[in-house]
């Protein structure tokens, strides 16, 4: 008997593949399995951050927008809501009962002029508001924004951008310009980064995008380059820019050139306030999950996970889950909001995650037995349990349930099949406790 296969750390951190054939990962899916979970861990496959709900009494609306200020976070919700959390989650409404005059939650931004600090909100008459994080807000501080579309904005060199329909307006201090850029007729600015000492706009007309590159104050853009398909979002990382397509479409990546596919297949359509980037990683809200691409280590390539998602109850069909915004600078922690007029936070706990490898080629080899190696702090064995199944030829072979122990870390499961291409394993770890699989030998002849 010898060793086909030894899977560790070095190859659990492929992360996800494009398909169950295919070698660019090392998983053919991913759920709640966190390889970056604590640095301590990085590489072991455990199960992400339970999702715990916070909308109690207080969330009256779909939070579209998150943003950070001092060690609060603000949310703006689609029925004029705003809300200030704390990083444990727990909600306040601020000025209540004057949501009506602020519906929409178009755009949310933090900007410094000359009075100090302060939030500004864009709703859907073309108004922008501002809360002074004490007790003053006025939901008609400018007017003139252009009335249902979006307003995603943006700070760039102590001014704020403003999408405005086929312009960007600015907020220079206290002066409002509606048309400081306008771009190609027909587009419509869908949202707006700071992208390598530019403005990149994304804009969309009857199913084209198209990116523009402004310096922020030339009469006209710089650049301009065309999309492939239909996007509808922006998000930093490192020093390129990732583009979200519509349902069915890709993330990619764009550094001023080509458009490479670095996940495709997006169920849901992901919009301004539904991405985020911290630690060297990006982030997306796609249908029920939360899935990932980067590393927070230069020692380690970026890859593709999905860290975390909703389950049951909480994973409704046909609810849009929206808004994110990390809560944490080194785990995946996290706030969102969904249709649902729902609030939730990832920050402790564990569902429990699974996962599956790709098709791992065995050229008709006979397999003997798979040994997984876990690590736990479990004292019974009750409070620990990995479900493994095996297939070959995408065919369900055998497999069970083991409980585990601090002491009792090593699974053997008897395969004893012959004349195989082609093996893949389904590992499940459960969330009552901090199990974790460090290692994978598969061994035959």
């Amino acid at each position: 008997m010898k060793l086909l296969y030894n899977l560790k750390p070095k190859d659990f951190l492929k992360g996800l593949s494009a398909g169950k054939y295919i070698q660019n990962g090392m998983f053919q899916s991913m759920t709640d399995i966190d390889l970056f979970r604590d640095k301590d861990s990085y590489g072991l496959l455990i199960p992400g951050f339970k999702a715990e709900e916070k909308t109690g009494s207080t969330v009256e609306d779909q939070i579209r927008h998150f943003v950070k200020a001092g060690s609060y976070f603000y949310g703006y919700g689609d029925e004029g809501y705003l809300y200030k959390i704390t990083s444990a989650g727990v909600p306040t409404v601020l000025d209540s009962g004057n949501e009506s005059s602020r519906t929409g939650a178009m755009g949310l931004c933090v900007y410094r002029d000359s009075t100090g600090e302060r939030l500004f909100y864009m709703d859907d008459s073309g108004n922008i508001g501002y809360h002074d994080f004490a007790s003053t807000f006025n939901d008609t501080y400018k007017t003139g924004l252009e009335s249902g579309v979006e307003h995603p904005a943006v700070v760039f060199q102590g001014v704020m951008y403003i999408c405005n329909d086929d312009k960007v307006a600015t907020l220079d201090g206290s002066t409002l310009t509606t048309d400081a850029l306008t771009i190609t007729p027909g587009f419509n600015c869908k949202d707006i980064k700071v992208f390598n000492n530019f403005l990149a706009i994304l804009a969309i007309d009857n199913g084209k995008s198209k990116i523009f590159l402004w310096d922020g104050f030339s009469p006209n853009y710089s650049y301009e380059y065309d999309l492939p398909e239909q996007c509808f979002s922006l998000e930093n990382y490192k020093n390129d820019l990732a583009i979200f397509g519509d349902v069915g479409g890709n993330v990619r990546l764009f550094s001023g050139g080509e458009f490479p596919v670095i996940k495709d297949g997006l169920e849901r359509r992901v919009t301004a306030g539904g991405t985020a980037y911290k630690n060297n990683t990006l982030y997306w809200f796609d249908k029920d999950r939360i899935y990932s691409y980067g590393s927070p280590t230069a020692f380690i390539s970026p890859l593709i996970q999905a860290p975390l998602s909703l389950r049951g109850t909480d994973a409704e069909s046909g609810v849009t889950y929206g808004a994110i915004i990390p809560i944490d600078t080194e785990t995946n922690q996290f706030l969102s909001g969904n249709s649902n007029d729902e609030l939730y936070i990832w920050a402790s706990g564990r569902y429990g995650g699974n996962c599956q490898t790709i098709e791992l080629p065995l050229d008709g080899a006979t397999v003997s037995k798979v040994r997984i190696y876990t690590e736990s702090t479990a004292t019974t064995e009750a409070t620990a349990e990995l479900t493994a199944r095996i297939y070959g030829d995408g065919n369900y072979i055998c497999g069970g349930t083991k409980y585990l122990t601090e002491s009792m870390n090593i699974v053997d499961i008897g395969v004893c099949r012959g004349n195989l291409n082609t093996i893949s394993l389904y590992l499940g770890l459960d969330g009552t406790s901090d199990l974790a699989i460090k290692q994978i030998e598969i061994y035959g002849e």
